[in-house]
This record gives C-alpha cells, structure tokens and sequence, in this order.
C-alpha cells in the first residue's frame, strides 16, 4: 500500500496539544492528505522536542506507521537519528510480527484438528484486514475467540500439546504463555467482560469471517464485526488509551469504504454500544481524517457525543498536570458512554469497593437456615439477609 492522498481528510488538533504530539497526528496513518501534509510541513519547521517525540510514538505503539510516513513523505527537518531509531525498531517489530502471526497460524491449525472453531482477533488480524501489512501494527500478544462451549476443551489442548501454560484466568477470558515466556495468547470466549454473551453470538461471527490472506489465511472477523468489537476495545480501554487503537479503526474505515452500515449499526444495536461507536468513527475521523459515513457523523452532533469525543481526545495525551483539564472522570466516561442502564449497573458493580461493598448482601447458608423458602421464592432471602444480620447483631449488642 503506497503512501496516498485522500481530499475527504482532515486533521483536528486538540486544543493546547504539543507541537509533538499534533505531529504524530499527522504521521499515524496510511494516507496522507493535503491537510496532513501542510500542518506536518509547518510543525517541522518549528523546534521541536525529538526525544519527546519519540517517546510519544513508543508509548503510543506506532513505530511502523510513523516510520513509514517519515520515511516516504519526505519530509524535511526531520533528525537522520530520529529516522535512525525508528528504523532500528520498525525492523524489530517486522520480524517479531512475523514470528508471533507464524505461532497463530500453528494455534489455529491444532485446535482445527480436534475441530475447534477459532477466530484470530486484534493482532495480525487486525493488521491484515485493516492495515493489509502485518508490519504496519505493533501487537505483543495473540487474541483467539472460541465458541463458549469449546473454551475449556480449546485450553486443554494448547496446554496438553500446544507447549502453553496458564496465567491467569478471568472466567471470559484467560492468559497463557509457551515455554520460552515469548509467546502470549489471550483465549476468549467473549469479546470482554462487560458485553452480554447472547448479543455477539459465536456462530454469527462464525458465519460471517473472513481469510485474512496476507496473514496466511487465518478466518478472523469480517470488517463489519471487527469495527464492533474495535468500539468495544475503545470503550473497555479508554483509561490506558493508546493512539494505536483509534488507528486501527481509521485504518479499517479507509481500507474499506463500503462498509455495510446497517449490519454494523445493527450489531451496536445489539449489544448497546451505539453510542460507542459513534464515538469511536468521530476520534477517527477527527483525529485521524478516517472518512466516516455521513449518517454515523451525524450522531456526532449530539452534545452528549461531542462530551464523549473531548474525554478521549484529551485522555490520549493527559498526563498528571493535565489530568485534572479532563470533563470528567474514568468511571464518568464509562457510565455515559453507556445507553442501556443494564450496563450502567454493571461498569459501576465491577468497581473493586463497590463489589466487595454489595458482597455483604449477598444470602449465606445463616440466612438460608433461619427460614426456608421454596426455589421459586429464593429472591426473598436478599430481603431476609438485613433482617437476619439485624437481630445478630442486636443479640450480640445486648450481651455485651
């Protein structure tokens, strides 16, 4: 893919964003329109700070795409160390995106020999469809989702004969890594904690993948389902945002212009994620010049929105002095990003104090004892519990 210009594209820094961090605006992206090419042109003209720069594009996991742009854009003023050091480690992450989307293919082929259906997500996934060059995402790791049922079956076998050990489990997910402590393979059998299992159905997912061919044809996610679950990555990831992440969904908007919007606005639909991914294709668009579908743009009207797409554009390039410019808290973003109230209930139960805080009200074998309910009725002991725990401690109150 050469480096094109695009007349649909813009480029819209953030107020108060360093001269640095408006250059790699510019730079993180595979086309590079008028607009892009004027404001990187004038930014390099000013004195810039190059070491900041570069910890800006490490930080933000967009070696490949920077260096790319540096590189062919021919840009003047632009330090040979700098090029230097993007070079050194755009080489590394070729070759380590080579070796790790290699591993996925020889995953993928042992759980299909005792008929397990996986899709690769995130990763080279995602840089094969969006990007169509495995060298132009940085990943560490490797995402595969599974039917639910096949997910402990899925685990025993990378375990027993794939050379994998167990990490960590989260119940939707699991983290495993082989024997040379290289290689991590994130198992799922959902997209993510918060996301109701029946509304990104498995064998819909199954039905509707695509080869990503200059992956060595790993099935993976169509375009339209890998838009959804990249909302829903934007959303879950939004207090460690990287830029890398509003990349891949520009990247995929501009790799692919027609898009079947209805299915992706149905899928949102489905699982109350609307508002994110009107959220997700506005930073893209602004931030990145992704052309976005007039109808998806015109949600971005809405003020509730616009709120939503300050937070993340300042979330991105926040640090302790400018954390406190932010409109609104992490837990703020994550309960109006939120249509359904369903999931309002669950972004505030899954905070650790409050978990443990409603723990206390959940019926123990005390209050089971102290009076016995028929099945359909079992709701009732949640009503029983303060009354219970009430005369316990009234007991214990009068004898002291």
């Amino acid at each position: 893919m050469s480096l094109a210009t695009s007349p649909q594209a813009t480029v819209a820094p953030v107020d108060g964003l360093r001269r640095e961090a408006q250059l790699l605006l510019c730079c993180a992206r595979t086309v590079l329109d008028d607009e892009a090419r004027r404001r990187a042109t004038s930014l390099l003209s000013e004195e810039l700070d190059w070491g900041y720069f570069l910890r800006l594009v490490t930080k933000h996991r967009v070696v490949p795409l920077v260096h790319r742009c540096l590189k062919d854009a021919g840009f003047d003023g632009v330090p040979a160390g700098t090029v230097s050091i993007l070079t050194q480690q755009h080489d590394h992450i070729a070759r380590r995106n080579l070796f790790l989307t290699g591993r996925l293919v020889e995953l993928l082929r042992l759980l299909a020999t005792e008929n397990v259906r996986a899709i690769a997500y995130k990763g080279p996934a995602i840089a094969a469809v969006a990007y169509a060059n495995i060298n132009l995402r940085q990943f560490w790791d490797l995402d595969v989702l599974v039917h639910p049922r096949d997910y402990r079956r899925a685990r025993h076998l990378l375990v027993s004969r794939g050379g994998y050990r167990l990490r960590e489990n989260w119940g939707w997910e699991c983290s495993l890594i082989d024997a040379t402590g290289i290689v991590f393979v994130d198992l799922h059998r959902y997209i993510a904690a918060d996301v109701w299992p029946g509304g990104l159905w498995f064998h819909r997912l199954w039905n509707r993948r695509a080869q990503a061919a200059s992956a060595g044809g790993i099935p993976t996610l169509s375009a339209e389902d890998m838009l959804v679950v990249l909302t829903i990555q934007l959303r879950k990831d939004a207090k460690e945002l990287r830029l890398s992440k509003v990349c891949d969904i520009a990247e995929l908007l501009r790799v692919r212009p027609t898009l079947d919007w209805n299915a992706v606005t149905a899928a949102a639909r489905r699982l109350g994620c609307q508002r994110a991914l009107s959220l997700a294709v506005t930073v893209a668009q602004e931030l990145l010049g992704a052309p976005v579908d007039a109808t998806i743009a015109g949600f971005a009207d809405n003020a509730r929105i616009r709120l939503l797409v300050e937070y993340v554009c300042r979330r991105l390039f926040a640090d302790d002095r400018t954390m406190a410019s932010l409109p609104m808290s992490h837990e703020g973003f994550q309960f109006r990003v939120r249509e359904r109230w369903r999931d309002r209930l669950y972004s505030w139960y899954s905070r650790p104090g409050v978990r443990k805080f409603v723990r206390h009200f959940r019926p123990s074998a005390k209050d089971r004892s102290m009076i016995a309910l028929p099945a359909r009725l079992s709701f009732l002991y949640y009503l029983v519990r303060p009354i219970r725990v009430g005369r316990d401690y009234t007991r214990s109150w009068f004898k002291g």
